[in-house]
């Protein structure tokens, strides 16, 4: 099977795997997740590791952040992942469909040895024979420097076995074993300079024992500076090796549980491997993965396939700790005096490598922070596989409404059994308290979500939002969401020491930075389209406020099916803290797919000639010009300026010639009702207008405008409103 690289996906490849079945057998659910719950799953084993089966609400003690929790919903399923109406409507399928239930398993497979592939293989062999159920859905990844798809979601059990086959016929990489070596060395070297140091200074120079050093205590000497540069140079190597795979495994992880976010319900992550590494430069994107697991609701289980190793999590601590004692040992005989080995130089750095010394540290650390649990030093992996899947089929899911809202904040979870303190609880440790999103958020978006709740919302500094709809699909349009922010309103601040440690030329320089967020919800309050970009600037000196005087424009698109939505739109200052939150209402009207259909009215703002045309078709882009919006709808009379109203309207193959009617009215009475041919649509069906009037032509006042288009027997209309203000009032765009 021919590997092929894998990038940020997964997200409705089991939709669409799930969207034949049938609603006929599909169970009755006795628990949902309201918007502002929280939902943790868990598994409760008594002190023989048994699984309790028959636990009620009222024996569990839920702690949110050290606060007892009430239990909203309780209950024990088999089955994780129940797709909402959203994310049937937004994959295109009638919500008529109802799939089943079903639960979904990656298996990961990484650094092994060719003992280790073997005993990975009849582990993961095991699981997919005699464990995986017939809604139990399954993908097969590798990680060798980046991550490859070898089989994407499926129960063809044959499929994965294949896939499975080739991840362990792999090339091993053992950088465990590569980094002890190096620290037994680099410590023996320790040693014997120590040795020869103390017998050369129990020399006299003229005299006593011998008339000079001894051949021993030379050769000793001789020998620990060939084995300290031999240990620089595993080291080295190991360094460079073990962090470039830390970091390969690390972010291949992070990509796939960022993709498992996208699902809603428990997930499971098998992880093969006989070394997950760690240190001081990599420890923060350790802590990212397991925090954003427990956001995604994905319970890693680590399974070591080193088997009964002699090489023990414990041997390789104890070398490292020997390590660190024997390079404070030499600073301490040598004071200050003399030149700093590269051992002194780094010590700081070795004492808090310890921590990731032994071998399955980071593999025990991830799966209990996570909710599952690490499976090593056995040859006899299959009642760890068994335990796995009884996880799967036989969980507790319940739900709560935490006292301190969705603050945005991270929140720890503990949850215990009363009356019983030898059982024990696996659940994930905490979670971001913020609202089930339709995509993953990097860890810069946390604090915004935070704002969303806050009453009254904060209006501290400017931005103006516009929701522009564009029916080029019936079933979904698409909806352009766009924000203009005036750099006007924000502060610069000078550029850290730190900052300028980095990089030189930010001596002098101002830093203007900020974090926008937007959110989609459904009428149910549920999030389903969030955006976020965090933008760093940095003017060269003494240009901050030249270059303040610009605009930048945040442009998402979507598309959405039809319904009532709201569209949150917060812009957040992390120097001072500074921030503000805009909530519209946003209504998608249905349509049909052979029937006209006409886009939001757009009133013009202002229209830029592209230097190129774009290769990607933007509803907003006319005749080799961009359009941007008026906000607020306002504009000044004047005979030498006009008004533009552009629209899209979408006609059917075939139809008559379109006509367009601009009915213009004031408190409801209708003011004059002109009319005009449109020209004939492209190939695609589109017809796209642009209806200048001459602001003059109305007195100061507020208006409203519809935009009637049809086609033979069949039209669409739009609405909106404007403001015509006299030369000279306060008026904006």
């Amino acid at each position: 099977m021919k590997r092929t690289q894998q990038g940020m996906w997964m997200g409705w490849i089991l939709l669409l795997a799930m969207a034949g079945w049938s609603q006929a057998n599909a169970p009755k659910i006795a628990i949902h997740k309201q918007a502002g719950e929280v939902m943790v799953d868990l598994v409760v084993t008594n002190h023989q590791g048994k699984i309790i089966k028959n636990l009620q609400p009222s024996q569990l003690q839920v702690l949110d952040d050290g606060h007892p929790e009430t239990i909203s919903s309780f209950r024990m399923v088999a089955h994780s992942v129940h797709l909402t109406r959203s994310q049937l409507l937004r994959a295109g399928f009638s919500t008529a469909l109802r799939p089943q239930p079903f639960n979904v398993t990656v298996m990961v497979f990484d650094a092994m040895s060719n003992a280790g592939r073997q005993l990975g293989k009849a582990a993961a062999t095991h699981y997919i024979e005699k464990v995986m159920g017939p809604r139990d859905y399954v993908a097969v990844y590798d990680i060798n420097n980046m991550l490859y798809a070898l089989q994407a979601f499926t129960h063809n059990k044959t499929k994965l076995l294949r896939a499975v086959d080739e991840a362990t016929s792999g090339t091993s990489r053992s950088f465990a074993n590569l980094a002890l070596r190096g620290t037994q060395l680099q410590t023996q070297a320790l040693q014997l300079q120590q040795q020869a140091t103390s017998a050369l200074q129990s020399t006299g120079a003229g005299g006593g024992p011998s008339s000079g050093p001894s051949g021993a205590a030379l050769g000793a000497m001789v020998q620990s500076q060939m084995d300290a540069m031999m240990a620089n140079m595993i080291q080295g190597a190991a360094a460079m090796r073990g962090e470039q795979g830390s970091w390969a495994s690390l972010t291949a992880l992070g990509s796939i549980v960022n993709g498992l976010s996208l699902l809603p319900g428990r997930k499971e992550l098998l992880y093969f491997s006989q070394y997950l590494g760690a240190n001081s430069n990599t420890s923060f994107v350790l802590r990212n993965l397991m925090r954003n697991a427990n956001r995604a609701n994905v319970s890693f289980y680590c399974i070591d396939t080193a088997g009964l190793s002699l090489n023990s999590s414990a041997s390789n601590v104890a070398g490292a700790l020997n390590y660190a004692a024997q390079v404070s040992r030499q600073q301490t005989s040598q004071g200050s005096i003399g030149t700093v080995s590269q051992a002194e130089a780094t010590q700081s750095e070795t004492m808090q490598n310890i921590k990731y010394a032994g071998r399955l540290n980071v593999m025990t650390e991830l799966a209990a922070a996570t909710g599952g649990f690490l499976a090593a030093h056995t040859n006899a992996l299959d009642p760890f596989i068994n335990d796995i899947g009884q996880d799967m089929h036989e969980h507790y899911e319940l739900t709560y409404n935490p006292v301190g809202g969705l603050n945005g904040k991270y929140h720890t979870i503990l949850i215990s059994v009363k009356g019983h303190p030898n059982w024990t609880v696996r659940a994930r440790k905490g979670y971001y308290a913020i609202p089930h999103l339709a995509s993953p958020e990097p860890s810069y978006a946390m604090p915004v979500f935070a704002l969303l709740a806050k009453t009254p919302p904060p209006q501290q500094l400017p931005l103006q939002t516009g929701e522009f709809q564009f029916p080029v699909s019936a079933v979904t349009p698409t909806v352009d969401l766009m924000t203009t922010i005036p750099l006007s309103g924000m502060r610069p601040v000078a550029a850290t020491p730190a900052q300028i440690q980095q990089n030189a030329q930010m001596k002098g320089r101002d830093v203007i930075h900020f974090v926008v967020l937007q959110v989609i919800r459904d009428s149910n309050g549920s999030v389903v389209q969030n955006f976020s970009q965090p933008y760093t600037f940095t003017p060269a000196a003494g240009q901050a406020k030249q270059f303040l005087m610009h605009n930048v424009i945040f442009e998402r698109k979507t598309n959405l099916p039809a319904g009532d939505y709201s569209v949150q739109t917060a812009i957040y200052e992390p120097s001072d803290q500074a921030a503000s939150v805009i909530k519209a209402p946003l209504q998608v009207p249905a349509g049909a797919a052979n029937s006209v259909r006409l886009s939001s009215i757009v009133v013009v703002g202002g229209m830029v000639k592209m230097a190129a045309k774009p290769k990607i078709d933007d509803p907003l882009d006319y005749q080799n010009m961009r359009i941007y919006p008026n906000y607020n709808h306002v504009m000044v009379a004047d005979a030498k300026k006009v008004m533009g109203f552009y629209f899209v309207a979408y006609v059917p193959k075939g139809a008559p010639p379109a006509q367009l009617t601009m009915t213009f009215s004031v408190n409801g009475t209708p003011l004059a009702a002109p009319t005009a041919p449109l020209p004939a649509p492209d190939a695609q069906g589109r017809i796209a207008y642009v209806a200048n009037i001459p602001s003059a032509a109305f007195p100061p006042g507020t208006y409203g405008l519809q935009i009637k288009v049809q086609a033979g027997n069949q039209s669409a209309t739009r609405s909106t409103n404007f403001v015509i203000t006299a030369p000279g009032a306060a008026a904006g765009k």
